[in-house]
């Protein structure tokens, strides 16, 4: 599997801190003299999505740049910069980045405004988002250019105009409210829909003017909101054909950000808006509908819309309407009338028609080449409505419509429904209907609907919707199914028999059958004659009478049976003549009867045996057709019996036994056989580790299985603190830290069906202290290594210490540069060996004696490498290496921890054939090919963690699970969370052969050619 997206999914902190080095003016001093550059702070956030990788520019009044800095992975940013009284006010632009919803560079310029006043004790929040933008503009646009009353003003307006469905109660101002888990739902859905808006109005007004650019765009519908309505008659620069369109683009898009379907890029944009405030807030564990700090991050589903987004979407639609005029945004308009403040999403989504952002579409393709009367009705309308001008929307009072229409109607029988309506004006209304079935009529004045079903209308009709208008207004009936249930058809039979035969001549006759349910048919005989046999799977009367049964049989009636209904040939006498002469005794067919059972449950005994005898005494066979295929048959007792298995389930149809005297054959009446599944508790079983150091891994993963093929769910008690459990694979991990050493006892992991569950003995896993304070070179454990003569000198070099070195050792390494070296012994799971750097500037270049890595680890496990500075400037080789032997049993339990590998000729972290093992806290750069390299497979159950890796000559991070090693080959359970990763030339994750795997809070940008 290869992964070409960006990941950001985690729980990442939204706003990060503006370091500015401001004036005193309105603001504390922090110890410069009067009238000089000071420092200040500003805090804050960037992007309409979020923007990470961004460019920040702090420029004075005067358009000199004071400082620039680039926004974090968290779409914050942190510079300073010295500013004196006549720098204010402050204008910060961003350019560039990454904005998370989109996946590119933003389509325009972001800027926010600071004035002097702003600054309180040298502190002041200040947002960068199209609302801080449009502000900006606006007030530059009005008389006396940028001010601070021009600023209040230009918000005012902006709110008014394009607020977008963001509430001044929660967001007074969107520079300079803080943003928190109560708002950032709001603030990014809000944003992200302006945003929205210019792209839409720049996308239509580009096919007009191609040299037209998202700036010049905001540019000139902020100079036409100096006045506070979007009419083109604003300041100089004001565009009417750019109102006009911002007009329209606006009622697509408040439609579709009312009912929480914004789409951006033609697609809709609820998860990816979700993802970015799971970035943004801090605290967050994931998405959900709640809205605190470390709980649920909060979703767009639960954003109010506010009366002002309403009034907004109510100006916009009448533009739209008077543009284009269709009964579809007449509804429209009347269904948004009908929204009340504070509804969600949901709410407007089950209220507004379907298909409402594709009728305003129409509006925006005539809004592209439209003329210069229809530009002027679209502004006229937004004029009037915003001077309050235009006649309330709608003043007709909506007809109501009600009823309860019955959802099942039997075969051949009479449907009817007839709704009741009324209108309070007292209009004249009519109905319509959609998805009406194709059996049934429709009566446009009354509102009824009614017919009768037949055979072949057997089944559901989705979504009725029955609906009724006074001519402006439409109000629907809730949207019904209406099933149409199969009653049985009596079967249909016919034939001639013929009514004489001669004696010593054969005679047969058979009737035709058929039903149109497709039931299995069975037929019987009344009054058969003594010399004839019947055969009750196809109805056919045959025999040869002899001169003893001259005579006549009267009453003879063939009939048939669907199993619910009979229907009989007209009775028939059928004569037999003599035929001049003698001819022996006619055979007489046998006869065989039972009532065989028609259903069995799963792993129960079957068994079945007919009664049959023959009036001549002649010896008995039987056979059977549709045999089930779990079951055996005696053919000298006609026993049919079996058990079946759970892969029986299911229904053996059309079976019939028959029995025969060698001459005439008689059948029981063809049944079926139903297997019924009755439910298979599920089976699990694994040894979990029972112990684990402070510090290192631990991961467990139990096996499963169910012949049912349930659905399984997994649960625990018992669960350490410290670990994690997924109830979707029963994998536990975690990592305990510090303060966890201790046993956890009573852990159970089960398995369910749904139905039955299965569990794993009980154990516990018990938690040994890492050591801890001050490593003493005095103690046995502690092996020192030191490139200098002193006190601390065990060992000048690491190999000799590490060849030394048992299971629970910890060899310390004092500051200095090293030779590489190899680790070639193991650990234990409660002691594992720790090659570690004592104060993080131990530093290894070179190879390992006879390898290609600086640090190799052998075929070993159990074995921490931790804090080195790892720099092999070698060509061909690897900075940390861990290999194990192809054909072994993988190495575990390795941890590679905070260490800093760079300029490896190939790859600076390698793993091969590891399992159980972490690499976390680690920084990788300037590799020849990749930072991180997971190969050969089975690697299950590691955890790449909180690493730093960019500029990397080929992958961040790769994987390759090479199907040619022994075992699977594919890596299973690794867990890819945390990381940072941006500035590879081709890849920042690259995954082939990787199955069952989590991937999670993660940052990746800005790499050659995929995330």
């Amino acid at each position: 599997m290869r992964t070409d997206k960006l990941f950001t999914t985690g729980r990442i902190v939204f706003s990060a801190t503006l370091m500015l080095l401001l004036s005193a003016c309105g603001g504390g001093s922090t110890g410069s003299s009067e009238g000089g550059p000071v420092t200040s702070q500003l805090s804050g956030s960037v992007g309409d999505g979020p923007v990470i990788g961004a460019t920040v520019e702090v420029r004075s009044a005067q358009g000199t740049l004071l400082a620039s800095a680039g926004s974090d992975a968290n779409a914050g940013y942190r510079v300073q910069v010295s500013a004196s009284p006549d720098d204010f006010p402050l204008v910060v632009e961003v350019s560039g980045g990454i904005d998370v919803v989109t996946g590119r560079a933003p389509d325009f310029s972001l800027s926010s405004v600071v004035f002097a006043t702003d600054l309180d004790n040298g502190r002041a929040n200040v947002n960068i988002n199209p609302f801080t933008t449009f502000v900006r503009r606006v007030a530059e646009s009005m008389g006396g250019g940028l001010s601070r009353r021009n600023a209040d003003n230009a918000r005012q307006a902006v709110y008014a105009a394009l607020g977008f469905g963001i509430d001044p109660a929660a967001i007074p101002d969107p520079a300079a409210t803080p943003i928190d888990a109560g708002n950032i739902a709001m603030m990014i859905k809000a944003s992200e829909s302006l945003g929205e808006m210019i792209r839409r109005t720049h996308e239509v007004a580009h096919g007009r003017d191609a040299s037209l650019d998202a700036d010049a765009v905001i540019a000139a519908l902020a100079a036409d909101l100096v006045d506070g309505i979007l009419d083109g008659l604003g300041a100089p620069g004001a565009d009417p054909r750019l109102a006009a369109t911002a007009t329209i683009t606006s009622a697509q898009v408040l439609v579709e950000s009312l009912t929480g379907n914004l789409a951006v890029d033609a697609s809709n944009a609820a998860g990816r808006l979700d993802d970015a405030i799971a970035l943004a807030l801090p605290g967050a564990g994931g998405v959900g509908t709640g809205g605190g700090s470390g709980g649920v991050a909060p979703s767009i589903a639960s954003v109010p819309n506010p009366s002002a987004m309403l009034a907004q979407a109510r100006i916009a639609v009448a533009a739209a309407r008077a543009l284009s005029p269709s009964q579809s945004l007449t509804n429209l308009a009347a269904m948004i009338d009908a929204l009340r403040p504070g509804s969600l999403p949901a709410d407007a989504d089950a209220t507004l028609p379907a298909g409402s952002s594709l009728d305003l579409g129409d509006a925006v393709n005539v809004i592209g080449s439209a003329s210069q009367p229809q530009i002027d009705t679209v502004n006229q309308t937004v004029r009037e409505a915003s001077a309050g001008t235009l006649p309330p929307m709608p003043s007709n009072t909506a007809p109501v419509i009600s009823g309860t229409p019955q959802t099942r109607v039997d075969e051949d029988s009479a449907y009817r429904f007839a709704p009741s309506a009324s209108d309070a004006d007292g209009d004249t209304l009519t109905f319509s209907i959609a998805n009406k079935p194709a059996w049934a009529s429709f009566n446009r004045n009354t509102g009824v609907l009614s017919g009768t079903p037949r055979n072949k209308h057997v089944g559901i009709t989705r979504g009725i919707v029955i609906s009724v208008s006074d001519g402006q207004a439409s109000t629907p009936l809730p949207a019904f199914n209406l099933r149409v249930s199969n009653v049985n058809d009596a079967p249909t039979i016919s034939g001639n028999p013929a009514t004489t035969v001669v004696a010593g001549s054969a005679y047969n006759f058979q009737p035709s059958a058929a039903d149109i349910d497709g039931d299995p048919l069975t037929f019987s005989i009344a009054n058969k004659p003594a010399w004839a046999s019947f055969d009750a799977a196809t109805g056919r009367l045959s025999g040869t009478p002899g001169e003893s049964q001259v005579g006549t049989t009267r009453g003879v009636q063939i009939s048939v049976s669907d199993g619910t209904a009979r229907v009989s040939l007209p009775a028939f006498d059928l004569t037999v003549s003599s035929g001049g002469g003698t001819t022996p005794p006619a055979n007489r067919a046998p006869t065989i009867s039972g009532s065989p059972a028609t259903r069995v449950d799963e792993d129960s005994a079957y068994s079945f045996r007919p009664q049959a005898t023959d009036a001549d005494g002649d010896t008995l066979t039987f056979s059977i057709s549709g045999k089930p295929s779990w079951a055996s048959f005696n053919a000298s007792t006609g026993r049919l019996s079996g058990t079946p298995r759970n892969g029986d389930v299911g229904t053996a149809n059309g079976i019939v036994i028959s029995v025969s005297d060698g001459q005439a054959t008689a059948a029981l009446p063809a049944f079926s056989i139903q297997v019924v599944n009755t439910n298979d508790a599920p089976t699990v079983s694994g040894s979990p580790g029972t112990s684990v150091q402070e510090g290192a891994s631990y991961s467990f993963r139990p096996t499963a299985s169910d012949p049912d093929g349930d659905s399984l769910t997994w649960s625990i008690t018992g669960k350490p603190a410290w670990a994690s459990f997924s109830s979707a694979t029963g994998a536990l991990t975690g990592t305990p830290a510090t303060g966890d050493a201790g046993s956890y006892t009573g852990i159970v992991i089960s398995v369910s069906d749904g139905t039955a569950s299965a569990s794993l003995p009980a154990f516990g896993i018990t938690v040994t202290s890492a050591p801890t304070g001050s490593l003493d070179c005095s103690l046995a454990s502690v092996l020192c290594v030191d490139d200098s003569a002193g006190a601390n000198q065990e060992y000048s070099n690491i190999q000799n210490a590490v060849d030394s070195a048992n299971p629970g050792d910890t060899v310390l390494v004092f500051d200095g540069t090293y030779n590489g070296f190899v680790v070639n012994r193991s650990g234990t799971v409660s002691s594992p060996i720790v090659v570690k750097a004592n104060a993080g500037n131990a530093r290894v270049t070179g190879t390992a004696p006879g390898y290609s890595e600086t640090i190799r680890i052998d075929n070993s496990s159990y074995v921490t490498i931790e804090g080195f500075i790892v720099d092999q400037g070698g060509s061909g080789g690897y900075g940390i290496g861990a290999r194990g032997a192809n054909g072994n049993s993988p190495m575990r339990g390795l941890v590679i921890r905070n260490n800093t590998v760079r300029n490896s000729g190939s790859t600076n972290i390698y793993l091969s054939q590891v399992a159980d093992s972490l690499a976390e806290g680690n920084t990788s750069y300037n590799a020849g090919e990749h930072g991180i390299y997971l190969a050969n497979g089975g690697s299950d159950n590691t955890t790449l963690r909180n690493n730093t890796i960019y500029n990397n000559a080929v992958d961040g991070i790769h994987f390759n699970g090479d199907l040619s090693v022994t075992g699977d080959g594919l890596h299973t359970g690794l867990v890819i969370e945390g990381n940072t990763i941006y500035g590879n030339a081709v890849n920042g994750l690259d995954m082939d052969g990787v199955q069952n795997s989590v991937i999670r809070n993660n940052v990746i940008y800005a790499n050659g050619r995929h995330a």
